[in-house]
């Protein structure tokens, strides 16, 4: 077990890191932006320190973070969820320093960073899908797509968070999506990369997690109506999914 663990976040979820910090007799290290001062998760940690600068930038400064982890003899670091939880380079920069990140790996965010590749891997794994084109495609190819499929969700593939992504239900409107689910000027590399899925109306996103600890072989979960983070590994759920078939929840 870690003596002391940094909490690189903010808000709720900072709070829910201290207190499972103190169930666990781990001594927990909050950190907070200039104009987080007087924010609640300052006062449920052990300690807090403050970060240089305001707002989101300060809690996306890797360096700054990983930096206070060692000054206070921290042995890890939960990214909690948003910010750098979801960050190939914090991952593999807090393995770097000999820090242990509360979290996937940075491969695994890596891979999955990457809709086409994680959908590769699904596929590999012999996971239901619906059909879709797992590679960047054009607005031709989208139209034909439709056509075939009805309504479809047109996706960058460097998307996430619910980013990037356009409902396209009829064939004219894929050249209009297509703005709307390309990637934001902060993903430059990602520009113009779209990928294609079949979309299900009025359906909630149904998700079986799976973890992966040093103490436990991996385990799924079942089907929940879920909003979920691969940086916690955790779900917010109200299972099971009522809007999803059992016979498609069951496969």
């Amino acid at each position: 077990m870690f003596q002391s663990l940094l909490i690189a976040n903010r808000g709720e979820i900072a709070i829910r890191i201290a207190r499972a910090c103190a169930d666990l007799g781990v001594r927990s290290v909050a950190v907070f932006a200039e104009d987080d001062a007087a924010s609640l998760h300052t006062r449920k940690a052990d300690l807090a320190l403050p970060l240089k600068g305001r707002g989101v930038a300060a809690y996306l400064d890797r360096q700054q973070l990983i930096a206070l982890a060692l000054q206070q003899g921290c042995q890890a670091i939960h990214p909690g969820y948003g910010f750098l939880a979801e960050n190939p380079d914090f991952a593999r920069g807090c393995l770097e320093a000999g820090l242990t990140l509360i979290g996937p790996g940075p491969e695994v965010l890596q891979l999955f960073g990457d809709k086409a590749a994680a959908r590769a891997l699904a596929e590999d794994c012999g996971v239901p899908l619906l059909e879709g084109i797992n590679r960047a495609v054009s607005l031709e190819q989208a139209a034909a797509f439709l056509e075939r499929h009805g309504a479809v969700m047109l996706k960058a593939l460097a998307g996430g968070g619910g980013r990037a992504c356009a409902r396209s239900p009829r064939p004219g409107n894929c050249s209009r999506r297509s703005s709307v689910a390309s990637p934001k000027p902060r993903r430059p590399s990602a520009m113009a990369r779209c990928m294609s899925n079949n979309c299900c109306s009025g359906r909630g996103t149904s998700r079986s997690r799976c973890w992966e600890t040093a103490a436990a072989r991996s385990a799924t979960c079942g089907s929940a109506i879920a909003a979920c983070s691969a940086g916690t590994r955790s779900w917010w759920k109200s299972p099971p999914a009522r809007t999803l078939p059992r016979s498609c929840a069951s496969s």
